[in-house]
């Protein structure tokens, strides 16, 4: 079995504000890992869960409309999660 270190299923940004936005995925692409999905409206999530599964979840816990702590319960199937305060 070849395990690859990037992930096989995408990884989801979640954060209100763009420039950290712009900036996790520059990080993420600059280690090789390019299958992102970026959401910068909370109310958006729950869609983003319900279309694809993901790998690794970054969330920004202070946002407006839904704040990351509200996810919580709805993401039961999610392994690693990563919360950005």
């Amino acid at each position: 079995m070849n395990k690859s270190k990037y992930p096989s299923l995408p990884v989801l940004l979640v954060d209100d504000e763009e420039q950290f936005l712009l900036s996790a995925s520059f990080t993420l692409s600059s280690a090789g890992i390019n299958n992102i999905v970026e959401c910068q409206d909370s109310r958006e999530v729950i869609q983003q869960l319900a279309d694809q599964d993901f790998e690794l979840i970054v969330l920004d816990m202070l946002m407006p409309y839904v704040s990351g702590r509200d996810f919580f319960p709805r993401l039961p199937r999610i392994m690693r999660i990563f919360l950005w305060l």
